[in-house]
């Protein structure tokens, strides 16, 4: 109850206090147990509600105390989602995250990329080899001069650097700087980049020879060096390659002989040696690369005859032997490539007949042997699979007619 009420109260217990009163005197006959039992009946039921209803404990305060709803309440009170509420933000990732150190940013300002420096504190471990071996390759190629050298020779990460991938441990696995204007020689540190599974550096004006330390690099893949200015033997080292799958080094400079080692590439896919300036004979450790499917040997100086260990490269599609002195007839052999699509083998030495085991390759689709010194002529089922014979001449053979 509040305390605007209090008088409204009392004056009520009065007034009920004045009608029994009245009524007492109007009944001159009442006893005295009637006169007591009727006080009670007037004034008992009235505190005791306003008491239920408000809680008050005035005239009967020991009874409120001990069964009124007002300490009840204040049990409730004790029961609401409050102290509930704290026991949340215990367990809140709050608290804990504003536990945790704030990165506190690099002082240290980019330098220009036209800037050719050594960092000051070199990365611990193999990162700071492959570092190292950027850097040498960066300069040996003119790197100022660069199309795009953002982030090279700066303190950002390496896999920031422009054409560099790295992976979680911060190893270079990608050197991707295709026609990006590089110029000057691959330095032989690039062979310290023992992560790196891709090196595609066609396009530019790349000169000198291929460093044998590229042989180091074991997790090696893929190596484009295409349309650049290389020169040279190819070396032997790219032989303990042994995850290679593609190898491109065609429109270039190269002189001297196939290494044979090139035929231990047991993983390699794709092999592209054509514009260059070959000599030698092809080599029938070639005839190994079980996984060959593309082999482009075309516009060298190779001469001697096709191996006929060529005739076990069972995944290849295509094969490229055009504008060679090749001399000797056609391998019977090579009817056994069973996924062969295209042949070319025009503008050679070539002579005697056109094997018939050619009219075994059902897959094939382009068979080119003009300008050669054959004789005979085209298995007559190829003509029934459409296959396009390539002829410079009407001298050149041309299908069988039975």
């Amino acid at each position: 109850m509040t305390v605007p009420d209090f008088p409204i109260k009392i004056l009520i217990i009065i007034a009920s206090i004045t009608v029994l009163i009245a009524s007492i005197s109007c009944s001159s006959e009442l006893t005295e147990s009637e006169v007591i039992r009727l006080i009670e009946e007037h004034s008992v039921p009235g505190p005791q509600g306003e008491r239920g209803e408000r809680g008050l404990s005035g005239p009967q305060g020991e009874r409120g105390e001990r069964g009124l709803p007002g300490p009840q309440g204040e049990k409730g009170e004790r029961g609401e989602p409050g102290p509930q509420g704290e026991k949340g933000e215990i367990v809140s990732s709050g608290p804990i995250t504003s536990n945790a150190p704030t990165p506190v940013a690099s002082s240290a300002k980019p330098q220009n990329a036209s800037e050719s420096v050594t960092p000051t504190s070199p990365l611990e471990g193999d990162v700071g080899t492959d570092e190292a071996a950027l850097i040498a390759f960066f300069n040996a190629t003119d790197g100022t001069n660069w199309l795009n050298a953002s982030g090279w020779l700066t303190a950002k990460p390496l896999g920031e650097w422009y054409g560099v991938s790295t992976n979680i441990s911060g190893r270079v696995v990608i050197l991707e700087l295709v026609g990006n204007r590089l110029i000057g020689e691959i330095p032989p540190e690039l062979g310290d980049l023992l992560a790196l599974h891709s090196l595609i550096l066609y396009d530019n004006a790349l000169i000198g020879e291929i460093p044998s330390s590229l042989g180091n690099l074991s997790s090696l893949r893929v190596l484009q060096l295409y349309n650049n200015r290389l020169s040279g033997e190819i070396p032997t080292s790219l032989g303990s390659l042994a995850n290679l799958k593609r190898l491109e080094l065609q429109q270039n400079q190269f002189n001297g002989e196939i290494p044979s080692e090139v035929g231990e590439l047991d993983n390699l896919v794709w092999l592209d040696f054509e514009q260059n300036q070959l000599i030698g004979g092809i080599p029938s450790s070639l005839g190994g690369l079980s996984s060959l499917e593309q082999l482009n040997l075309s516009e060298n100086h190779l001469s001697g005859e096709i191996p006929p260990q060529l005739g076990n490269l069972d995944n290849l599609t295509w094969l490229h032997l055009d504008q060679n002195q090749l001399i000797g007839g056609i391998p019977p052999e090579m009817g056994n490539l069973a996924n062969l699509y295209g042949m070319a083998l025009w503008d050679n030495k070539l002579s005697g007949y056109i094997p018939t085991e050619l009219g075994n390759l059902a897959r094939l689709g382009y068979l080119g042997i003009g300008s050669n010194q054959l004789t005979g002529c085209v298995p007559l089922s190829l003509k029934d699979q459409d296959v396009l014979v390539f002829r410079l001449s009407r001298d050149d053979p041309d299908y069988c007619t039975e």
